[in-house]
């Protein structure tokens, strides 16, 4: 206790010094305070903490005290209860903290020395709390009877304040919901999109302008309905309108596509976004839904559904009839799947398939100026060995005419182009059906000892021609045992890659082959100083169809053929490459078993 607090003595109408008289003023000035306060409040509820100081005060004056506080528990969501003062007079002193503490653990009143504490509830909550440090020798039996109309009071002040505090916030929080209705009906009438808004049980109490443009209601038409039994119909998916139901008995937003229907029966496809709005207090309030016209999305995704379908089933007819020729493809990494390679199929026939279709069209006009024209000339023909001079010279005028309105001439020297090109065409698409036949081919009979250097030496000759007029071969033979394979579909993978090698050498450069036996495997190196290949390239090398070479070049079936037959003789086939430092291919086979 502080000196100052040491020598304040309380004043003459302290209760607990004077008679009964002395006590029956005091007790009277305090009830007309505290009417005083109750009146002030019920005018000026937001001058709660002078109240509560101007309480204190007079607490102290009549009560003789030197310090004392008037507290609130405050009870937070999260976290201990604790006291917050509303009015404070004196140190907060030791003693003051472990009375406002034992009254927070139970509720009780404390007497303890000089120290008065005590409670006031409501409802059976302790709600607050009085302390005073009394003079010494105070009757605190008398005191407590004087604090009951003061505990009253603190209590109604304090209810009151809480009261004006909800209320505050409750009109506030309804006044920031107004004022964003307000600017959402601002937003929502310049949208489109239809909005409606809902009570908590789903009755429409407000749509906008986009919504009467969707679905053919008026906003006075509407109001109290539910929007599902207004706008939903026969063709409105029952899982749909369960998934809704159950989360609007729960409070919680959705997002679905469903079928509605206009005031005039007709059916139409909106997306749906709903969202529940809360109050300050987390109460379900209303639904918000967003609407927005998505027919002809929908109408698109059916088209591109029934396409998607005929092109599949085009897909379909095309594998059975490579499933025909491809009973023993087992490639592992060459293939994602049976549909990628037939639509691969489809795209690389159709490049030549479309210029054979164009060049015979052509072709077609061709012919008809070419038939009339020797359809004049047999009239010419005619009328010369009838001896008609006069018709003669007019179809001689009329065949003259069509030579040059025709240009025939120039079309005579076309046809030859257009049929070169044409069959060009036709043995393009023979050479990719070969090369299917080649990469779905079963092998015809068992396997047959065989040394890879003969194979390789057999295959140099095949491929000479295109082989000695860009680069050199070097040929480092090893010693190789018997391995059980299929030569004529060993030489097929060893031409690809020598014709390959050669094809990446720009002018003149060098193959080098090297065969060599180790361990239970036979290995054979093909390596050329060609422009090599980037990373990206190197992914894709063996996928059928792939293909670096210019259009008409080849058909990017030839190291997709090589890797199956490879993977048939339970081989492996690697590549080592760098873009400007040329490529090596490494093939390893199984010898055969001893």
């Amino acid at each position: 206790m502080s000196r100052q607090a040491q020598q304040a003595s309380p004043p003459e109408s302290a209760p607990h010094e004077g008679g009964l008289e002395q006590r029956l003023r005091a007790r009277s000035h305090l009830l007309e305070v505290l009417t005083e306060v109750q009146a002030e409040f019920i005018q000026q509820p937001e001058a709660t903490a002078r109240l509560f100081e101007k309480l204190l005060s007079v607490l102290l004056e009549l009560t003789g005290s030197v310090r004392g506080f008037i507290g609130e528990v405050c009870r937070p969501s999260e976290g201990v209860p604790y006291v917050k003062a509303h009015a404070v007079h004196g140190t907060w002193t030791e003693e003051l903290r472990e009375t406002s503490n034992a009254i927070l653990a139970t509720g009780r009143p404390v007497e303890s020395g000089t120290v008065l504490g005590l409670p006031f509830h409501a409802a059976n909550e302790l709600l607050g709390m009085v302390g005073i440090v009394h003079r010494p020798g105070g009757q605190h039996e008398e005191v407590i009877d004087l604090l009951q109309p003061f505990l009253t009071t603190c209590r109604t002040l304090l209810l009151g304040w809480r009261g004006a505090q909800q209320r505050r916030r409750t009109e506030e929080a309804l006044r920031s919901q107004q004022e964003q209705l307000q600017m959402l009906a601002l937003v929502a009438a310049r949208t489109d999109n239809a909005v409606i808004l809902t009570d908590e049980k789903g009755c429409i109490e407000w749509v906008n302008e986009g919504f009467t443009r969707l679905t053919g209601y008026t906003l006075p038409e509407v109001v109290g309905q539910k929007p599902g039994v207004l706008l939903q119909g026969p063709e409105t998916a029952p899982d749909i309108v369960r998934h809704m139901s159950e989360c609007l008995e729960r409070g919680e937003g959705f997002i679905v596509e469903l079928i509605n229907y206009h005031r005039l029966g007709t059916p139409y496809w909106v997306r749906a976004e709903v969202q529940p709005l809360y109050d300050e207090q987390g109460r379900l309030t209303r639904f918000m839904a967003i609407e927005s016209d998505i027919t002809r999305r929908k109408q698109q995704e059916e088209e591109l559904r029934q396409h998607r379908d005929h092109l599949q089933e085009l897909v379909r007819q095309a594998t059975r009839k490579l499933e025909a020729q491809q009973t023993q493809l087992i490639q592992s990494e060459k293939m994602a799947s049976l549909g990628q390679m037939a639509a691969g199929i489809a795209h690389e026939i159709n490049n030549p398939m479309s210029y054979i279709t164009s060049n015979l069209g052509t072709l077609v006009d061709y012919s008809q100026v070419l038939l009339r024209l020797l359809s004049l000339h047999d009239e010419h023909t005619e009328a010369l060995a009838a001896g008609r001079r006069q018709d003669t010279e007019a179809l001689l005028e009329r065949i003259q005419s069509l030579r040059r309105q025709e240009q025939v001439d120039e079309l005579v020297a076309d046809m030859p182009d257009l049929i070169q090109e044409s069959l060009e065409g036709t043995r393009r698409v023979d050479e990719i059906i070969q090369g299917l036949k080649m990469f779905s081919r079963q092998d015809s009979g068992p396997p047959q000892p065989t040394d890879l250097n003969h194979v390789l030496e057999s295959t140099l000759k095949l491929v000479r021609n295109q082989l000695k007029y860009k680069c050199r071969v070097l040929c480092d033979w090893g010693e190789l045992p018997p391995i059980p394979c299929h030569p004529t579909q060993i030489s097929q993978v060893f031409t690809n890659l020598l014709v390959n090698a050669a094809q990446s050498i720009q002018t003149q450069g060098e193959i080098r082959i090297t065969t060599r036996h180790e361990g239970q495997q036979v290995v054979v190196s093909i390596t050329d100083t060609g422009s090599g290949m980037t990373p990206e390239t190197r992914a894709q090398l063996f996928t059928p169809f792939f293909t670096t070479k210019p259009p008409g070049k080849g058909t990017g079936l030839g190291l997709s053929i090589s890797y199956s037959i490879i993977s048939r003789h339970k081989g492996d086939i690697e590549v080592r490459s760098e873009p400007g430092q040329g490529s090596t291919f490494t093939v390893r086979l199984p010898v055969a078993p001893e």
